[in-house]
């Protein structure tokens, strides 16, 4: 699963112990106020996973907002949340949302199975069609973000089939409404995300120098667009058209702040 949680010390390891608490937190409840609408224990637990669900599908939004982050990495809050690991959480969140929603499938199924009601109407029921859908689209998405896609030749596997996410949040609201009230915050703070990022893009950028370097690295020095400020350890998200037109990969900036051209490495 490709997690660095075991060499960042014990900061994400007490993140993810309050993650699973609160996991723990939300089953148990929805377990206890769900017992008299939910008299079958099938349907009980599948409604108790699907609270899960909503808390996950939310918080997976999270770590993606890069610039949410890194103002959080500059305040009291970088000290104590893992912010660097924030791709990893994001792992983490999306395999756990997908355990949770097949074992919410298949406690539903079950209770239909056991005469909950008829087992077509799992089917053809808005939430039973919804749901299908659900996994349909969420197992796309998480067989191609596996790293044995991501790191290959077939990277825009990963990017496009990810892009379903919208058709994910979709069909999430219009399976459970109550879905909107987990992840209104999130998707809101998601869309002003992307829409930063979509206003911010630098134009194309100029090339001043290519050099391969014995090591295998390549090094390239580009012009500074105009108005580019940047720190010592910052870094850039650089699109190299000629390579693909719409993958976006980071890299540290190794040229210092005062020079009139940025290189990296």
């Amino acid at each position: 699963l490709d997690y660095s949680y075991a060499d960042a010390g014990d900061g994400p390891a007490v993140f993810v112990i309050l993650w699973v608490l609160a996991n723990g937190g939300v089953f148990v409840h929805a377990m206890l106020s769900g017992a008299a609408s939910a008299p079958d224990p099938a349907a009980q637990i599948g409604r108790a996973l699907g609270r899960c669900a909503d808390l996950n599908g939310a918080l997976i939004l999270v770590p993606m907002m890069r610039r949410l982050l890194t103002r959080l990495r500059a305040s009291l809050f970088g000290r104590f949340v893992p912010i660097d690991e924030a791709i990893d959480f994001h792992r983490l969140v999306g395999h756990t949302l997908f355990g949770v929603s097949i074992a919410h499938a298949a406690a539903f199924v079950l209770a239909y199975a056991r005469g909950h009601a008829s087992p077509a109407g799992v089917f053809e029921h808005v939430r039973g069609a919804t749901g299908l859908a659900l996994l349909a689209v969420f197992a796309v998405m998480w067989v191609f973000s596996l790293s044995f896609i991501r790191r290959s030749r077939r990277f825009e596997l990963f990017y496009f089939t990810h892009l379903l996410y919208i058709a994910w949040v979709a069909l999430a609201i219009a399976h459970a409404p109550s879905f909107a009230l987990w992840a209104g915050v999130p998707l809101a703070g998601f869309g002003i995300e992307q829409a930063l990022r979509l206003f911010r893009r630098a134009p194309v950028t100029p090339v001043v120098s290519a050099e391969a370097l014995r090591s295998g690295v390549t090094r390239i020095e580009l012009e500074k667009p105009t108005g580019f400020d940047f720190d010592p350890g910052d870094y850039v998200f650089l699109r190299v058209l000629a390579i693909a037109k719409r993958e976006w990969h980071p890299f540290t900036i190794s040229s210092a702040p005062e020079r009139d051209t940025l290189t990296v490495h």
